[in-house]
Protein backbone atom coordinates (compact mmCIF):
# COMPACT_ATOMS: atom_id res chain seq x y z
CA UNK A 1 0.00 0.00 0.00
CA UNK A 2 2.95 2.48 0.88
CA UNK A 3 4.32 1.78 -2.33
CA UNK A 4 1.23 2.23 -4.11
CA UNK A 5 1.06 5.85 -2.38
CA UNK A 6 4.69 6.84 -3.24
CA UNK A 7 4.10 5.56 -6.90
CA UNK A 8 1.04 7.84 -7.31
CA UNK A 9 2.24 11.17 -5.69
CA UNK A 10 5.53 10.58 -7.90
CA UNK A 11 3.31 10.81 -10.91
CA UNK A 12 1.28 13.52 -9.50
CA UNK A 13 4.47 15.50 -9.08
CA UNK A 14 5.77 14.49 -12.57
CA UNK A 15 2.07 15.62 -14.41
CA UNK A 16 2.32 19.03 -12.32
CA UNK A 17 6.06 19.20 -14.05
CA UNK A 18 4.76 18.96 -17.44
CA UNK A 19 4.41 22.02 -19.51
CA UNK A 20 0.85 22.87 -20.41
CA UNK A 21 1.68 22.55 -23.68
CA UNK A 22 2.21 18.66 -23.31
CA UNK A 23 -1.49 18.56 -22.05
CA UNK A 24 -3.38 18.72 -25.06
CA UNK A 25 -6.82 16.52 -26.01
CA UNK A 26 -6.90 16.19 -29.90
CA UNK A 27 -10.04 14.86 -31.96
CA UNK A 28 -10.28 14.19 -35.74
CA UNK A 29 -13.55 13.42 -37.74
CA UNK A 30 -13.90 12.95 -41.64
CA UNK A 31 -16.76 12.58 -43.26
CA UNK A 32 -17.13 11.61 -47.22
CA UNK A 33 -19.71 11.40 -49.59
CA UNK A 34 -22.45 12.33 -52.20
CA UNK A 35 -25.78 14.74 -51.15
CA UNK A 36 -28.52 16.08 -53.39
CA UNK A 37 -31.29 18.28 -52.61
CA UNK A 38 -34.23 20.00 -54.21
CA UNK A 39 -37.21 22.77 -53.40
CA UNK A 40 -40.64 22.31 -55.08
CA UNK A 41 -42.89 25.17 -54.83
CA UNK A 42 -46.60 25.21 -55.98
CA UNK A 43 -49.34 27.58 -55.23
CA UNK A 44 -53.02 26.33 -54.90
CA UNK A 45 -55.38 29.78 -54.29
CA UNK A 46 -53.91 31.78 -51.55
CA UNK A 47 -52.03 28.92 -50.30
CA UNK A 48 -47.81 28.31 -50.83
CA UNK A 49 -46.14 25.30 -50.19
CA UNK A 50 -42.17 25.08 -50.65
CA UNK A 51 -41.16 21.46 -50.21
CA UNK A 52 -37.24 20.73 -49.57
CA UNK A 53 -35.90 17.68 -49.71
CA UNK A 54 -32.18 16.36 -48.69
CA UNK A 55 -30.52 13.43 -48.75
CA UNK A 56 -26.90 12.05 -48.45
CA UNK A 57 -24.99 9.01 -48.31
CA UNK A 58 -21.59 9.17 -46.43
CA UNK A 59 -19.24 6.56 -44.59
CA UNK A 60 -21.99 7.16 -41.56
CA UNK A 61 -24.59 5.84 -43.53
CA UNK A 62 -27.86 7.25 -45.32
CA UNK A 63 -29.61 10.80 -44.17
CA UNK A 64 -32.43 12.28 -45.25
CA UNK A 65 -34.11 15.89 -44.35
CA UNK A 66 -37.97 16.64 -45.30
CA UNK A 67 -39.33 20.37 -44.85
CA UNK A 68 -42.73 21.27 -46.21
CA UNK A 69 -43.99 25.14 -45.67
CA UNK A 70 -46.69 26.49 -46.29
CA UNK A 71 -48.44 30.22 -46.25
CA UNK A 72 -51.70 31.70 -47.02
CA UNK A 73 -51.19 35.07 -48.61
CA UNK A 74 -54.39 36.39 -47.58
CA UNK A 75 -53.96 35.46 -44.02
CA UNK A 76 -50.36 35.34 -43.63
CA UNK A 77 -50.91 32.19 -41.98
CA UNK A 78 -47.52 29.76 -41.58
CA UNK A 79 -46.80 25.94 -40.82
CA UNK A 80 -43.60 24.43 -41.02
CA UNK A 81 -43.55 20.85 -40.75
CA UNK A 82 -40.12 18.87 -40.71
CA UNK A 83 -38.57 15.48 -40.70
CA UNK A 84 -35.13 13.87 -39.99
CA UNK A 85 -33.77 10.06 -40.54
CA UNK A 86 -30.38 8.79 -40.21
CA UNK A 87 -29.76 5.46 -40.44
CA UNK A 88 -26.64 2.73 -41.36
CA UNK A 89 -28.72 2.09 -44.20
CA UNK A 90 -26.80 3.09 -47.48
CA UNK A 91 -29.21 1.87 -49.91
CA UNK A 92 -31.76 4.03 -49.11
CA UNK A 93 -29.83 6.77 -51.43
CA UNK A 94 -28.03 5.98 -54.09
CA UNK A 95 -25.83 7.91 -56.19
CA UNK A 96 -24.33 7.20 -60.19
CA UNK A 97 -21.36 9.75 -59.49
CA UNK A 98 -22.70 13.42 -59.83
CA UNK A 99 -25.21 12.08 -63.47
CA UNK A 100 -28.56 10.95 -61.20
CA UNK A 101 -29.02 9.88 -57.55
CA UNK A 102 -32.71 8.42 -56.18
CA UNK A 103 -33.95 8.36 -52.56
CA UNK A 104 -35.71 5.69 -52.54
CA UNK A 105 -39.19 5.70 -50.87
CA UNK A 106 -38.83 6.17 -47.00
CA UNK A 107 -41.51 6.66 -44.46
CA UNK A 108 -40.47 9.68 -42.02
CA UNK A 109 -42.51 11.18 -39.33
CA UNK A 110 -42.87 14.46 -39.38
CA UNK A 111 -42.54 17.53 -36.72
CA UNK A 112 -44.37 21.18 -36.23
CA UNK A 113 -40.86 23.19 -36.95
CA UNK A 114 -41.57 25.73 -33.82
CA UNK A 115 -43.86 23.52 -31.10
CA UNK A 116 -42.29 19.85 -32.20
CA UNK A 117 -45.64 18.52 -31.98
CA UNK A 118 -46.50 15.25 -33.87
CA UNK A 119 -47.68 15.87 -37.51
CA UNK A 120 -48.14 12.24 -38.50
CA UNK A 121 -45.95 10.21 -41.23
CA UNK A 122 -45.45 10.58 -44.99
CA UNK A 123 -43.41 8.74 -47.49
CA UNK A 124 -41.42 10.38 -49.57
CA UNK A 125 -38.85 9.61 -52.56
CA UNK A 126 -37.00 11.64 -54.84
CA UNK A 127 -35.03 11.13 -58.33
CA UNK A 128 -32.03 13.90 -59.42
CA UNK A 129 -30.45 14.45 -62.87
CA UNK A 130 -27.51 16.14 -63.22
CA UNK A 131 -27.39 19.17 -65.61
CA UNK A 132 -24.51 21.09 -67.33
CA UNK A 133 -20.75 21.49 -65.63
CA UNK A 134 -19.31 20.51 -62.75
CA UNK A 135 -17.79 23.25 -59.99
CA UNK A 136 -15.25 22.55 -57.87
CA UNK A 137 -14.76 24.37 -54.34
CA UNK A 138 -12.66 24.18 -51.96
CA UNK A 139 -12.80 25.58 -47.75
CA UNK A 140 -10.57 26.21 -45.13
CA UNK A 141 -11.57 27.81 -41.28
CA UNK A 142 -9.19 27.60 -38.78
CA UNK A 143 -8.87 29.26 -35.45
CA UNK A 144 -5.98 29.24 -32.83
CA UNK A 145 -5.91 29.56 -29.34
CA UNK A 146 -6.24 27.18 -26.38
CA UNK A 147 -8.73 25.78 -28.37
CA UNK A 148 -8.18 25.62 -32.53
CA UNK A 149 -9.80 23.98 -34.55
CA UNK A 150 -9.45 23.54 -38.72
CA UNK A 151 -12.00 22.67 -40.92
CA UNK A 152 -11.34 21.57 -44.21
CA UNK A 153 -13.98 20.79 -46.92
CA UNK A 154 -13.83 19.71 -50.63
CA UNK A 155 -16.67 19.32 -52.87
CA UNK A 156 -17.65 19.55 -56.75
CA UNK A 157 -20.70 20.56 -57.16
CA UNK A 158 -23.52 20.16 -60.06
CA UNK A 159 -26.87 21.33 -60.68
CA UNK A 160 -29.65 19.60 -61.14
CA UNK A 161 -33.57 18.74 -61.91
CA UNK A 162 -35.76 16.80 -60.17
CA UNK A 163 -38.65 14.80 -59.57
CA UNK A 164 -40.21 13.93 -56.66
CA UNK A 165 -43.59 13.06 -54.56
CA UNK A 166 -45.31 12.91 -50.77
CA UNK A 167 -47.37 10.05 -50.07
CA UNK A 168 -47.38 9.10 -53.99
CA UNK A 169 -48.28 12.85 -54.58
CA UNK A 170 -46.41 13.90 -57.46
CA UNK A 171 -44.52 17.33 -56.25
CA UNK A 172 -44.03 18.36 -59.97
CA UNK A 173 -40.76 20.12 -61.32
CA UNK A 174 -38.62 21.11 -59.23
CA UNK A 175 -37.67 24.86 -58.66
CA UNK A 176 -33.84 24.59 -57.85
CA UNK A 177 -31.88 21.17 -57.62
CA UNK A 178 -28.38 20.04 -57.59
CA UNK A 179 -26.15 18.18 -56.71
CA UNK A 180 -22.80 16.98 -54.46
CA UNK A 181 -19.88 14.83 -53.84
CA UNK A 182 -17.55 16.18 -50.49
CA UNK A 183 -14.75 15.45 -48.67
CA UNK A 184 -14.97 16.62 -44.41
CA UNK A 185 -12.61 17.03 -42.36
CA UNK A 186 -12.75 18.62 -38.84
CA UNK A 187 -9.66 18.61 -36.58
CA UNK A 188 -10.12 20.05 -33.13
CA UNK A 189 -7.28 20.77 -30.24
CA UNK A 190 -7.55 21.49 -26.67
CA UNK A 191 -4.82 22.89 -24.81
Amino acid sequence: MRKLAIILSSLSVLLLALPASALTYKTVSRVNGTAAEAVWESVDGNVVTDTYVAADVTNLGSEVYLEVDTFNTETSDFTCKNAYVLTPDASLFTVNKLNSATLNPVTVELYDCFTLEDMGSTTVQANWTGAGKTVKQSVVFRTRGGFSETFKSTSVLRNASATGSLNSVDLGSSFLADLVQFKQMDMTRVK
